[in-house]
């Protein structure tokens, strides 16, 4: 297994696709492997989180709009409401 490890020649394997490994002759490239279980979960867990946030942002939006045509509401009732204005005929 170590004489394995020491053959693998680059330092960042993360982000190679392809594995360069020493053989007599020359080098072999080997395809790297992929743990796809892990990469979909990852997945799956950032889903969720990005849901949660839209979520929590929407219900954000939902209680400040509200807020902003209530405020709206008890301001344009005022302005009916001042004593002192006139009435049309």
């Amino acid at each position: 297994m170590m004489q394995e490890a020491e053959n693998f020649v680059g330092n960042n394997l993360k982000s190679q696709p392809f594995l360069a490994r020493q053989v007599e002759g020359g080098l072999q490239m080997k395809r790297r492997k992929v743990d796809r279980e892990k990469i979909e979960r990852a997945d799956r867990e950032s889903r969720l989180v990005l849901d949660a946030e839209r979520q929590a942002r929407e219900a954000k939006t939902a209680r400040l709009r509200e807020q902003r045509l209530k405020k709206a509401a008890e301001i344009l009732l005022a302005e009916l409401k001042r004593p002192g204005d006139v009435e049309s005929p």
